[in-house]
């Protein structure tokens, strides 16, 4: 009878805690101060990759061509934009109409783009030249159908 009563003892103890341990994980869960950050949750970022064509280039503005159906795109040049030309510290010279760039750009509060580095360069030709034959080897049977 004691032993009865002392197994029956342990397994309530048991019991009540892993109830309590479920109970403590599930306010973890469901509390949103330790949820994960989700995609939605996190600050969208006011940097992003910049890669194209100069359509026109001055000591202050960099236009690149847009896509298909788009506009043109121009960005601010600032004395802090790092110009690079194959790796190796370059001036705005170097950058000529009809080249391939690529960089980085910030977006201001008050929509203007402001470059912050620009690539120009056979890095820059031959990122253009494996992205359009990625394109033409990529596209499907449905792709070449819709084409026809």
């Amino acid at each position: 009878m004691k032993t009865l009563f002392v197994r029956l003892l342990c397994l309530t103890a048991l019991a009540v805690t892993g109830l309590s341990n479920a109970a403590a994980q599930e306010q973890k869960a469901t509390d949103p101060a330790n949820a994960p950050a989700t995609r939605k949750d996190k600050a969208k970022s006011n940097t992003y990759p910049l890669w194209g064509e100069v359509v026109a280039i001055t000591s202050q503005t960099l236009t690149i061509k847009g896509g298909q159906g788009k506009g043109d795109r121009m960005f601010t040049i600032s004395a802090e934009t790092k110009i690079h030309n194959d790796g190796k510290p370059a001036t705005l010279e170097d950058i000529k109409v009809g080249r391939k760039v690529g960089g980085s750009v910030q977006k201001s509060a008050d929509g203007s783009s402001k470059m912050l580095t620009i690539n120009v360069g056979a890095a820059q030709e031959a990122a253009k030249s494996k992205k359009s034959n990625a394109n033409k080897a990529g596209d499907s049977d449905q792709d070449k159908a819709t084409k026809k």
